[in-house]
């Protein structure tokens, strides 16, 4: 154990009679460089025998903010991680994934959409958006995502297929811990080499479990129900490994085939975060509706910096863009072959 190096962290939160959370967290004082050796050589002490390591919450003053990234690459090898961060770490953790990838990571609807570059709500309502953003993670080398959407439950992402749960009905009491519940219910369920929709089934349980229990208390075995959660698989999401061809039909007449140009990306981040975005951005300015599609794929609406992201189109990746009015295809088309991270 790593013995505290100074006065212990204070955090008060006031829970309203409609469940109102209000959380007052106090900083905490300065981690020191020996602080944070020292708790790291005692994780990698304990992953020699241990299942799971998890880093949680956020870090104290004075920690780097990719400390929990220094942490995974030093730890992956030695016993399975999990991370659920936010803020700076988060971002740390997100730019280091091609490096050192945890194998589980926690992200509620508000971080995904951090690092994204989405409208959180609308992906904690949309468990499909939610399940394309995760997607991005796995393909980096996320072996699982496990994302909380509130009241809207929870989606599972990994290589083997996306998932969702719907949280059962629960008088919200306290939303605090919920998502750490969470968490343990998916590892709980991993544990016990239960399948990907028995672990998400299980993670749903336990967070909503909690949440409907005052204060910091943790749920007892007998007030979870993973029964009462609902899972159902969802669509396969088109992404740059495996997308679906469009359904064979009958060729359009001239007169009905919406005009179609195919283009190289020219970003060298490929259509990721900011090029996706300035894309988008155009996009919702044009009096059309304009596609970006994989070739042989359905397209995606060039409006949406996450769907243009769920094609995880590279630099040099041969795209097409279509849509009704000529002029609205060329003007993206011009933005998707120039290199929009260069500035």
């Amino acid at each position: 154990m790593v013995a505290p190096y100074g006065a212990v962290r204070v955090n008060l939160t006031v829970t309203e009679p409609d469940g109102t959370t209000t959380k007052l967290n106090s900083p905490g004082p300065q981690a020191t460089r020996s602080a944070l050796d020292a708790l790291a050589d005692t994780l990698l002490e304990l992953a020699q025998r241990a299942d799971w390591i998890v880093l949680a919450g956020s870090l104290p003053p004075g920690a780097p903010a990719d400390w929990y990234a220094d942490l995974v690459a030093l730890l992956r090898g030695r016993t399975k991680v999990a991370v659920d961060t936010s803020d700076a770490p988060l971002q740390a953790l997100v730019d280091r994934l091609d490096v050192a990838p945890p194998h589980v990571m926690k992200p509620n609807g508000e971080e995904l959409a951090s690092f994204i570059g989405g409208d959180a709500a609308a992906l904690e309502s949309d468990p499909r958006a939610a399940a394309a953003a995760a997607r991005l993670l796995v393909d980096r080398g996320v072996e699982a995502v496990l994302a909380t959407l509130g009241g809207h439950g929870a989606v599972l992402v990994t290589d083997e297929g996306a998932w969702h749960a719907i949280a059962p009905l629960t008088q919200v009491v306290s939303t605090v811990g919920a998502g750490d519940s969470s968490l343990f219910g998916y590892l709980l369920g991993d544990l016990h080499r239960a399948d990907p929709a028995q672990r998400l089934a299980l993670a749903v349980a336990y967070g909503s479990a909690a949440a409907g229990l005052p204060g910091t208390t943790m749920p007892r075995r007998t007030q979870v129900h993973p029964d009462n959660v609902v899972v159902h698989q969802l669509p396969h999401l088109i992404h740059r490994h495996s997308y679906s061809p469009a359904p064979p039909g009958p060729i359009a007449t001239e007169e009905h085939q919406m005009p179609t140009t195919t283009v190289v990306v020219g970003s060298t981040v490929g259509l990721h975060a900011r090029p996706a975005a300035i894309i988008a951005e155009a996009a919702a300015e044009l009096d059309s509706e304009v596609l970006i599609g994989l070739p042989g794929a359905l397209g995606v609406d060039a409006g949406s910096a996450l769907m243009i992201m769920t094609l995880g189109a590279a630099h040099g990746d041969t795209v097409e863009i279509s849509g009704d009015n000529e002029a609205d295809v060329a003007a993206i088309a011009a933005l998707v072959v120039k290199d929009l991270d260069a500035d």
